[in-house]
């Protein structure tokens, strides 16, 4: 497997390269800022140039982006957006995520069934994911587990 993975400078993607090389799945990366996440000419033209000739099996971006979603339409390649913002961002968002190729996983139940009840097939719960490789590897002194340990911990903000 080859992925192109959107560089969006999420605090995410480090771990995702960590775990592609640790299970042997190729990448390259794409950098870009997009001006509009919807709709951004001279990236889709970019972006075509940099899929060409080149064999990926997918394009992975942390967080849904019509704007990509389309690109991948254009090359009839898989988009797989792995989101963590509730609720997705984006105008119009909804023109763009049943594309064919998407793969839009998101991790809250809630928005994840408001999207199925509205007739998108191409949504999918999963709950957030770690590299359980680089967290096994952090040391912690004792007096650090002692006040740091909880049995119940909540990072963010609730919400409905």
């Amino acid at each position: 497997m080859k992925l192109l993975i959107y560089q969006n400078h999420s605090c995410f993607l480090n771990d995702i390269y960590e775990v592609c090389t640790e299970k042997n799945i190729a990448y390259d990366v794409f950098e870009w800022n997009l001006n509009d996440c919807n709709c951004d000419e001279l990236f889709q033209d970019r972006f075509v140039k940099a899929v060409d000739g080149s064999k990926y099996d997918a394009v992975l971006s942390i967080n849904f982006y019509p704007a990509i979603s389309t690109a991948c339409m254009k090359k009839n390649i898989k988009y797989i957006a792995w989101c963590y913002e509730n609720p997705l961002s984006g105008m119009n968002i909804e023109t763009s995520l049943n594309n064919s190729v998407n793969y839009v996983f998101l991790f809250d139940k809630m928005q994840f069934w408001k999207y199925i009840q509205k007739g998108f097939e191409t949504v999918y719960y999963l709950p957030l994911g770690v590299n359980k490789t680089r967290l096994l590897n952090i040391s912690l002194a004792k007096s650090d587990w002692q006040e740091y340990t909880a049995d119940v911990s909540f990072v963010g903000s609730l919400y409905n």
